[in-house]
């Protein structure tokens, strides 16, 4: 009799691709998906690693404190992360960080100081200030931490306040790597139909537009440096030798009409 959990994924795992519209997703140097309809305040210090997927209408605090989300995480739709306050005589926050192959489910509330490695945030879940889900860690969803509250790693929590209901096997990382590596590759931003006609248009436009100021250009130099090599002869003492040469290819010619005649 097994005592593990059994694991709730969002279906597909490797099913049918995701298809969404490629203009309300911006592709990162990196390799991430990132909505276009968010709220990022403080970008300077928000730190999206690699391979990742931010959904839409998710909020992250930067201006607060940073940010940072490692490679093959999903943050999904309605999220809100704002980093943990820090009391003391001022009040501050504290970093807040996001480990590797992570999924975070939609319309969550982050607050921990940090959520590991290969960790299940499930949908609706409230992580509380100065909470910590250390690696292999699973909270199911519409549970609710108490601030302060530490998830081990392959412990599963649940309810509200969130208590541990059980274990995870020892193979979760390995699921949660392949699962993250599956979302990403099935998560396919495509160009409507309306986006083809847009940029199709605009590329038509653009295109002779960019010949067009490319090909005089290089055409105007070509122009002004023959002119300038044919204004050079003339401008010289060179116009009476060719005319003599020329009237000295001509006086044969006379001769033979001549002779003809």
């Amino acid at each position: 009799m097994s005592t593990f959990v059994d694991i709730p994924f969002d279906k597909p795992v490797k099913g049918p691709e995701q298809k969404v519209e490629q203009s309300a997703f911006f592709l990162t140097g990196s390799h991430s998906r990132i909505t276009q309809n968010g709220k990022f305040v403080g970008l300077k210090k928000i730190q999206v690693t690699g391979k990742s997927i931010i959904e839409h209408n998710t909020t992250m605090r930067g201006d607060l404190a940073k940010i940072k989300i490692g490679y093959y995480v999903v943050i999904g739709e309605g999220t809100v992360l704002k980093p943990a306050e820090k009391f003391g005589d001022q009040l501050s926050f504290i970093d807040m960080t996001i480990g590797d192959y992570t999924v975070i489910g939609r319309h969550c509330v982050i607050r921990a100081w940090q959520i590991g490695c290969c960790c299940w945030i499930g949908e609706g879940s409230v992580i509380n200030n100065k909470c910590v889900v250390e690696d292999c860690g699973m909270v199911l969803e519409n549970t609710v931490l108490a601030p302060g509250t530490v998830v081990p790693p392959y412990t599963v929590f649940a309810g509200n306040p969130g208590r541990c209901i059980g274990r995870l096997p020892p193979t979760f990382d390995m699921i949660m790597n392949e699962h993250t590596h599956a979302f990403y590759a099935a998560f396919k931003p495509e160009k409507s139909a309306t986006s083809l006609t847009s940029r199709t248009g605009s590329s038509s436009r653009t295109g002779p537009s960019r010949s067009g100021r490319s090909g005089p250009r290089h055409n105007s130099h070509a122009l002004t440096r023959s002119t300038r090599t044919t204004n050079k002869p003339s401008s010289s003492n060179r116009p009476p030798a060719t005319a003599a040469r020329s009237s000295n290819e001509k006086k044969p010619a006379a001769p033979a009409q001549k002779a003809k005649e």
